[in-house]
């Protein structure tokens, strides 16, 4: 990337509002991607106030051709412990 930046970036999906967690999976054909809902209590913007978290699952050599179906789903997760106690 500091060599050649311009090259650095080889697709783009959208995956959620915070996404913090990458995983290839399936002889590295798909991508997981966990989805933070970190912002969900600090911004007022609806956008980050409906913010979840999920795993969003992103077939990656659709997303390598720029393909529009790329990202196949989301998967929702259980929010932590610590915020139900």
């Amino acid at each position: 990337m500091l060599v050649n930046p311009a090259n650095a970036r080889i697709a783009s999906i959208n995956v959620g509002t915070a996404p913090d967690g990458l995983l290839l999976v399936k002889n590295d054909s798909l991508l997981l991607v966990a989805n933070s809902n970190r912002f969900h209590d600090i911004f007022s913007s609806a956008y980050l106030a409906n913010a979840t978290s999920r795993i969003s699952v992103v077939d990656v050599e659709a997303a390598l051709h720029g393909l529009p179906l790329a990202k196949l789903g989301q998967i929702p997760v259980a929010s932590s412990l610590a915020t139900q106690l």
